[in-house]
């Protein structure tokens, strides 16, 4: 095996490289899981929603009327984008992981705050959106 020469100039290349790397990569835990995240922007209120139900499970914020709500919209997103069963497999899976990558970040009781902000406005939307959706429903004036 052949040594060979590498100039000063490039010696501490390696480090400065990963130092670049590092300060350009997407932070926060939406991003962490960068190899679907075409897939978030393809369809993001089913990305949302099945988020949104991953806050409310961490919280114990599920109510048969928020389940009820969160199917009936998962639903209607499903038909309206003409989702394949593995595209939606695909998409609920990195809401999932998201979900819970948020959660790991919250630390400690960090989660707390969390359930209060994201997962009350997510038992709001589910419970709506069930209302809304139901036969039984009042007809918009």
């Amino acid at each position: 095996m052949r040594r060979v020469a590498v100039p000063r100039t490039f010696a501490g290349a390696g480090s400065f490289l990963v130092g670049v790397l590092v300060a350009l990569a997407p932070a926060g835990p939406a991003q962490a899981w960068d190899a679907n995240a075409p897939v978030t922007r393809q369809f993001p209120e089913l990305h949302s929603a099945y988020y949104d139900i991953s806050v409310c499970e961490y919280c114990g914020l599920v109510t048969s009327e928020v389940a009820d709500g969160f199917r009936r919209e998962v639903a209607d997103l499903v038909v309206r984008d003409g989702m394949s069963p593995d595209k939606d497999r695909e998409v609920r899976l990195h809401a999932w992981t998201a979900a819970d990558l948020e959660y790991g970040n919250r630390g400690l009781g960090g989660f707390r705050n969390w359930c209060r902000t994201e997962g009350q406005a997510a038992v709001r939307r589910f419970t709506g959106y069930g209302a809304a959706t139901r036969p039984d429903a009042p007809a918009p004036e």
